[in-house]
């Protein structure tokens, strides 16, 4: 499978202009000539530039994601311990349900995976430093705990 929206930026750009608006224009003492406000990336911007390198760095997790069904939570949590290359496997504890699965390895996900193998010794997904990407919850994280019937809870169940 290839995702060749991730390789191709002047579509990424062309995609920017049709959703560029421009910013309210907001006028105040301290600024000496009306300014421009909000809006939308610029097409041809260096940020648009920059958006689209951090767009391209997170193929793997795209492809990744159709190659397994994994939620996102469990993608982004996926650890080197759950995946058997040689037996052609991967073993996940679901975060949402708790249940085990047991996906196959597909040859695109087998690529991946083996271009991967050297970048971290724990987690499978990484951003472009190495580091485990933000706002991923684990299962200890997504459980919370049920507090402790307080005294108003009694009161309102006692008839």
């Amino acid at each position: 499978m290839v995702l060749r929206s991730f390789e191709d930026e002047r579509a990424f750009h062309e995609y920017l202009a049709t959703k560029h608006r421009p910013g309210r224009v907001r006028e105040s003492q301290h600024y000496a000539v009306p300014r421009a406000f909000g809006g939308n990336l610029l097409p041809r911007s260096d940020a648009a530039r920059l958006y689209f390198q951090r767009f391209q760095a997170s193929k793997d997790v795209f492809t990744l994601a159709l190659d397994t069904g994994l939620r996102r939570g469990d993608l982004l949590g996926l650890h080197w311990t759950s995946i058997h290359l040689a037996e052609g496997w991967i073993r996940v504890s679901m975060i949402k349900t708790g249940r085990d699965a047991i996906i196959p390895i597909s040859a695109n996900a087998r690529e991946l995976l083996e271009r991967r193998k050297n970048r971290h010794e724990e987690l499978v997904l990484t951003t472009s430093d190495n580091t485990g990407y933000s706002g991923r919850r684990s299962s200890a994280s997504s459980a919370s705990p049920r507090p402790s019937p307080g005294s108003h809870d009694a009161c309102a169940s006692t008839t």
